[in-house]
């Protein structure tokens, strides 16, 4: 009540297992349902170590090596060559580190009743995309930089090689396998227990519910905070040798 927050979701984990989730607020302030554990929230840059998932699950199968160039995979569009690029090719790893020399820090979202542009428009920077084209300026794998482009560059790929959508590629290969029921990349969200954007000192709804992040990969994630808990310690059992 003091911050105006309108609705707020805690999952805590102990000793890797999920010691209590809680719920409190409405979807919407002052007319929203309330919320309860199982409601979604955009995730917003937590998308990107999700897309990361994603990706290295075409590593561990041999779809694209993690230090050979991006370009070599790409086929619908390919990152522009220069003299940063020529002297060191953009690489998966770059990219999934932020070290690739991409531009675009973040993106701004779109209001429901604007055209929503596709992956490819995105990275081209064409309309109705509202942000420029993503390019290397930057000397890849020369220092770490910030690039929500450079996981739009992502998104693409793993659509290039999987043939099908990126929200349907992360389904299959990390929310089924992990029987995580309410996470998932879609836009609009038609889901009705899911929260409502708000901004401003005063908390006011955004309209439309919230902007839709059509760069999924870097902000698309609607999820719960369990079933964040649930992906974040499943890979700790993994880095530890519990799986």
């Amino acid at each position: 009540a003091f911050h105006k927050v309108p609705a707020l979701s805690i999952a805590v984990a102990i000793d890797g297992k999920l010691a209590w989730a809680k719920a409190y607020g409405q979807t919407e302030k002052d007319k929203g349902q309330p919320v309860d554990t199982k409601t979604l929230f955009q995730a917003a840059s937590l998308s990107k170590p999700i897309a990361s998932l994603a990706a290295l699950k075409l590593v561990s199968t041999g779809k694209i090596e993690l230090d050979s160039p991006v370009n070599d995979a790409l086929q619908s569009w390919k990152l522009t060559e220069n003299e940063f690029t020529r002297k060191n090719p953009v690489t998966l790893r770059h990219l999934l580190s932020h070290r690739a020399g991409t531009t675009i820090h973040g993106f701004r979202g779109y209001l429901p009743s604007d055209d929503i542009p596709t992956s490819k428009q995105i990275v081209k920077g064409e309309d109705p995309a509202n942000t420029d084209a993503v390019v290397v300026n930057q000397t890849p794998g020369s220092g770490y930089r910030y690039s929500g482009g450079g996981f739009q560059v992502v998104q693409l790929l793993l659509e290039d090689l999987t043939q099908m959508s990126f929200a349907k590629w992360v389904n299959r290969s990390v929310f089924e396998p992990l029987s995580l029921s309410r996470s998932n990349f879609e836009y609009p969200q038609l889901d009705e227990n899911s929260a409502t954007g708000h901004v401003g000192a005063g908390s006011n709804a955004i309209p439309g519910s919230g902007l839709i992040y059509p760069e999924l990969a870097a902000a698309g994630l609607w999820t719960t905070p369990t079933e964040l808990v649930t992906i974040g310690t499943t890979l700790a059992e993994d880095r530890s040798g519990a799986n």
